[in-house]
């Protein structure tokens, strides 16, 4: 594969900034990442303010209440975080492994976002990208080695998963059994290409996987009478919500239903969203 992407990192040049910027109080540290990103990344920036508008939320609220001053006191977790990502991005490019999957040429950026997501496979100028946001990474305690590597190819197995959509003209589904499949897919990747799973939603909560085993029939029973109650899924896959106190467990699920489909990668990537709702409610079925 080579060197097939490109890497934007944004962190040393924001703590630059952010160590010459006067800060006496939360809104004024506010103002000091609204104006660096908006300035030099406003795409970046907009993607952010976009996330929570679609969803109805205030970036200004959020960034009070659930970021700034709490990233202050982990600048140096995210240092380290940051040069771990850097490493891991050049060393998967060298895996001869990745090479034999679908991937189309990324733009990976390192960021200090608003919590939007540890890791996000979306555009960026035009272009496939995985955007990497220090402050959930941290948040999740996902800075070592080990989650950065599980965390980076679950963003690949999201971009080859669109790819392969993308190229074939098939549309995407939405909705709750659309999110489970898209997100089992991924970890599903993830999963193929680290031997003994990764599970790296785990690594930040001791006896994550255990509990997701032994209860996986409860998470199947829950999921699917949620969306038939026509409610939301969020706590099943946000890293601010939770179910029974385990965060993330959407994606210990999801895994396990895309598993059980045993179709060829590129099948199983490509399935109309009319076969995803279909399949996605049995096997939930099957498993509860």
């Amino acid at each position: 594969m080579g060197n097939e992407f490109d890497l934007i990192d944004t962190f040393p040049e924001f703590m630059d900034y952010w160590n010459k910027s006067q800060k006496d109080n939360a809104s004024e540290e506010i103002k000091t990442w609204e104006s660096y990103y908006k300035t030099n990344y406003p795409e970046l920036f907009e993607k952010i303010v976009q996330d929570y508008t679609e969803s109805g939320l205030n970036w200004e609220d959020i960034a009070r209440d659930k970021i700034f001053p709490i990233n202050v006191d982990r600048f140096s977790v995210m240092e380290q975080a940051c040069a771990n990502l850097r490493k891991i991005i050049k060393d998967l490019y060298k895996d001869s492994e990745i090479s034999k999957f679908h991937l189309p040429r990324i733009t990976f950026v390192i960021y200090l976002g608003l919590g939007n997501g540890a890791g996000w496979a979306t555009d960026y100028d035009s272009r496939p990208a995985i955007l990497l946001g220090l402050e959930n990474i941290v948040d999740m305690g996902w800075e070592g080695e080990i989650a950065l590597k599980g965390l980076i190819l679950h963003e690949m197995g999201h971009t080859i998963h669109y790819e392969l959509r993308r190229e074939r003209k098939i549309n995407n589904g939405n909705g709750s059994l659309w999110t489970l499949y898209e997100e089992g897919f991924a970890q599903y990747f993830e999963s193929r290409l680290i031997p003994s799973e990764s599970w790296h939603q785990g690594l930040g909560q001791p006896g994550w996987v255990g509990w997701c085993e032994d209860h996986l029939s409860h998470l199947a029973e829950l999921f699917l009478s949620e969306v038939e109650a026509g409610g939301e899924t969020n706590r099943f896959f946000g890293s601010w919500f939770n179910v029974d106190g385990w965060k993330e467990t959407g994606y210990y699920l999801g895994e396990r239903v895309v598993n059980l489909m045993e179709l060829p990668f590129n099948d199983l990537a490509c399935l109309s969203p009319e076969d995803v709702g279909i399949l996605m409610k049995n096997y939930l079925i099957e498993i509860s």
